[in-house]
């Protein structure tokens, strides 16, 4: 008798589907984490010059030109920054990683300014960052600062120069906005609160320091353009040229206006 044969049926595996959003929520986890390495990193290669080894001439032509344009040179030096300040204090990556760089930004640039500044104390503005937005962080680190600034200073410095009207233009309007940012009416303070941006931000060169250079150099030679001729030394036929030039340079003195002015 024949044997019958059984058939049998092969297993059909089912593939799960891949969970996308654990997925999603991995990557922006991965990406969120990687700015405390990008800041240690990049502490190091300024800290030990490391452009040099690589055959460049300056730390930006090496930025520009390894990162291939995607990070800027004014980025690259803010996690410069943030990685000096994580190793000052023996930072671990548990202890910050979940602020953001964004936040940690601006607490590392008020441990950096603040020479006796102790771990526990960045500690505890991270611990309370936690619960703040990036604008409250930034309105209290920038309120410390010009705290700081003031129990600092010791004596009154007057300061004075002269501008003429496109330059006094741009002081009074950057001193306006200062004043709303540092949320005082003193002009003092507002001047202090420009210099320690500018110090802060852009004491390295960049295409902002650039930038600036260029458009001084503009109203320098604006400047310069304005400035009535010196009339020769003749007595006779120069009288009334020398009369002009001297009412030109009054009126052109009434027009400047000195820092104390602009104080009051």
């Amino acid at each position: 008798m024949a044997k019958t044969k059984t058939a049998t049926k092969a297993k059909t595996v089912t593939k799960k589907p891949e969970d996308l959003t654990r997925r999603l929520k991995a990557v922006i986890k991965q990406e969120a984490e990687t700015w405390v390495e990008f800041a240690q990193v990049a502490y190091e290669i300024y800290n030990t010059e490391h452009w040099r080894k690589k055959g460049y001439e300056n730390l930006k032509e090496y930025v520009q030109k390894e990162t291939e344009g995607k990070v800027s040179y004014e980025i690259f030096m803010h996690r410069v920054k943030m990685g000096e300040a994580i190793k000052k204090h023996k930072l671990t990556k548990r202890e910050i990683v979940s602020i953001g760089w964004t936040k940690f930004k601006e607490i590392a640039t008020l441990a950096l300014s603040d020479e006796s500044m102790a771990r526990e104390e960045v500690l505890e503005m991270v611990e309370e960052a936690k619960d703040m937005s990036y604008r409250d962080v930034q309105a209290f680190v920038r309120k410390e600062r010009l705290k700081k600034a003031n129990a600092q200073e010791t004596k009154t410095v007057t300061l004075k120069f002269k501008l003429i009207d496109e330059q006094d233009n741009v002081v009074k309007e950057a001193l306006d906005l200062a004043m709303q940012m540092a949320e005082t009416d003193q002009p003092s303070i507002g001047l202090t609160y420009m210099a320690t941006e500018f110090i802060m931000h852009h004491s390295e060169d960049s295409d902002v320091v650039e930038a600036i250079r260029e458009q001084v150099k503009k109203v320098s030679e604006a400047k310069e353009a304005k400035a009535p001729h010196k009339p020769h030394a003749n007595k006779g036929k120069k009288k009334n040229g020398k009369k002009k030039t001297k009412q030109q340079e009054e009126t052109k003195e009434e027009e400047q206006l000195t820092l104390d002015d602009l104080l009051e």
